[in-house]
């Protein structure tokens, strides 16, 4: 949105991001299932699309753009796709992988703190010589397939509990949540959740004795869970552009003597083999747009379309979208640019939305499952 939040369905991703106005560009990039938002060049949030492939089923997705005011107008500069235009629409989000022997699944001796004891599937924080001590699983996360990763919490004393993804070189000491530290994610005991220094969620469930907590993988999308619930998802790009091509390993970090937790669940594909997962492929080169349309069936009556520049020619309506006439398939990279001509009461939507979804919606209203942007004001949702 034109304000600068992000938000995917009823999420808020991020609330300060820049706002953009007259003569910037907004990119949205979409990578199988991970959505990056873009303006003037400078990266302003990233998302998973699994909540919307929840909502939407197998139906496509379709870049957007939604103005409010008359006069407001846009102008098409980028349509990025694969080769493979034939490909399959995005399936469900792959989250719900049932739980699995963990006989396999060992902690690792080599990437534990020393506070760390082990007992079989049951970690311990024996001593609180230091104040943050993580323990990694012998198991790691590569590029392809989805991965899940389960403990049970068996002590819980002061309330501060990390369950999380890292990079198998991480400090086994460090502080999680320093800002520092953009080569791990975590869903903390408080109900926060983070990505190296960006903040996805603070509202999310608090967790705590008894309780399970689940990380799930899938093609570089992370999602946490507790007892079965969604908390909240992300993208791995940001981590994945810190780390490089080092693979991800699970983790649990806690900070108090007598704190311990239980491993339940390691999931993993047969292709055991797999490379590590790549750098983030967000920086697409912008190709032709010859090809490239507005799509005058999934367009507001109140939108007129010239060319590549569409305006909002009345304000009819308050709301009012226009879709390109191309969609967002399983696989392959995607990216749809714009450069903002007019924007009279910073009140601009661009995002992604299901290939049936209501052109006269308001973007923003909570019960839109179905759709993402990032508001003209910094807002991602």
């Amino acid at each position: 949105m034109s304000n600068g939040i992000i938000r995917v369905g009823d999420a808020k991703i991020r609330d300060d991001a820049v706002s953009y106005s007259v003569g910037d560009v907004v990119r949205l990039v979409v990578s199988h299932g991970v959505i990056e938002f873009f303006c003037n060049g400078a990266p302003q949030g990233s998302c998973s699309a699994a909540s919307m492939l929840d909502a939407v089923g197998p139906a496509p997705m379709v870049p957007y753009v939604n103005m409010t005011t008359a006069t407001d107008s846009v102008t098409l500069l980028e349509w990025t796709h694969p080769p493979e235009d034939h490909l399959d629409p995005l399936p469900p989000a792959k989250t719900n992988v049932p739980v699995t022997s963990t006989m396999a699944a060992t902690w690792d001796n080599a990437r534990r703190h020393a506070d760390i004891a082990v007992e079989g599937p049951k970690v311990t924080k024996a001593t609180s010589a230091a104040d943050y001590s993580s323990v990694c699983i012998a198991h790691s996360v590569r590029a392809k397939g989805t991965y899940a990763f389960s403990v049970r919490v068996d002590k819980l004393v002061s309330n501060n509990m990390f369950v999380g993804l890292m990079a198998a070189s991480g400090d086994v000491a460090a502080n999680p949540s320093d800002g520092n530290r953009p080569d791990r994610c975590y869903l903390l005991s408080n109900g926060i959740i983070r990505v190296g220094d960006a903040k996805i969620r603070d509202d999310a469930v608090s967790y705590s004795v008894g309780d399970v907590v689940r990380l799930v993988v899938s093609h570089g999308v992370i999602e946490f869970f507790c007892n079965g619930a969604p908390q909240g998802s992300c993208s791995a790009a940001s981590m994945l552009d810190a780390v490089g091509p080092a693979p991800m390993v699970p983790y649990v970090n806690m900070t108090t003597a007598t704190d311990s937790v239980t491993l339940l669940e390691w999931t993993h594909p047969p292709e055991d083999h797999l490379d590590p997962l790549p750098p983030a492929k967000t920086n697409v080169p912008v190709t032709s747009t010859m090809a490239a349309t507005w799509d005058n069936a999934r367009r507001h009556a109140d939108i007129a379309v010239e060319g590549p520049k569409v305006t909002k020619a009345t304000s009819a309506a308050d709301y009012s979208s226009v879709c390109i006439a191309h969609s967002v398939r399983a696989k392959g990279t995607y990216a749809f640019s714009v450069r903002v001509d007019k924007l009279v009461s910073n009140n601009m939507f661009v995002g992604l939305m299901a290939a049936s979804g209501d052109v006269a919606a308001n973007p923003s209203d909570g019960n839109r499952p179905d759709r993402c942007y990032l508001l003209s004001n910094g807002i991602i949702r």
